[in-house]
């Protein structure tokens, strides 16, 4: 396993959950010194008006605070109007600072990389990190340039997450499963500013 000076772990993180944060842990266990977090901003196949660029700033925040100044939340793209890709969070990482950091995958994506951009930069030069899912296994012919990382999962999802949450306003019972998910000071942002209350 290669050693970086830092990494990049992107994603919506909405809201972020224990899966994530043990991630992150893991990366800075074995990895990198610091991972950079860049949430997801405008994308043609997403939509996050459920909650506000601002919510989601706050929750990500919270939800990574234990790890002091090794984890860097970067909102370039989340307030930004520049598309988010993997090709154009790559260059603006390589021209903030000055060379390619890796960026974290989980190893499900590898198949369609070819597929994101057809120079084959992401598949080929980008350097990356494969969080390594269960049924997926990583064919040479997909990408190249990569490590990959083991990660026991607790099965948790964002969409989970949100599930969770709608659950809560009805069966108070469910805010134990909730608070298993998701780090106390963001379930308790959640719930304060009602959050999620449509899903």
């Amino acid at each position: 396993m290669n050693t970086h000076e830092m990494v990049m772990y992107g994603g919506a993180f909405n809201p972020p959950h224990r899966d994530h944060a043990g991630i992150i842990e893991k990366i800075l266990e074995n990895t990198a010194e610091k991972v950079i977090i860049i949430p997801t901003g405008k994308r043609d196949d997403k939509n996050y008006s459920d909650v506000s660029h601002t919510d989601r700033e706050t929750m990500i925040r919270l939800a990574t605070e234990d790890f002091g100044n090794r984890v860097i939340i970067d909102t370039k793209f989340l307030y930004g109007d520049m598309p988010t890709t993997t090709r154009n969070q790559a260059f603006y990482l390589r021209e903030k600072y000055g060379k390619e950091i890796p960026q974290v995958f989980g190893s499900d994506v590898a198949p369609r990389m070819a597929w994101w951009d057809s120079t084959g930069y992401v598949a080929h030069i980008l350097p990356k990190v494969f969080i390594a899912r269960p049924g997926y296994p990583i064919q040479e012919w997909m990408v190249s340039n990569y490590d990959e990382l083991e990660y026991n999962s607790l099965g948790h999802s964002s969409t989970r997450v949100r599930e969770e949450v709608a659950k809560v306003l009805v069966w108070s019972s469910r805010i134990e499963a909730l608070k298993w998910m998701i780090h106390s000071k963001v379930f308790d942002f959640i719930l304060q500013n009602r959050l999620f209350q449509a899903s």
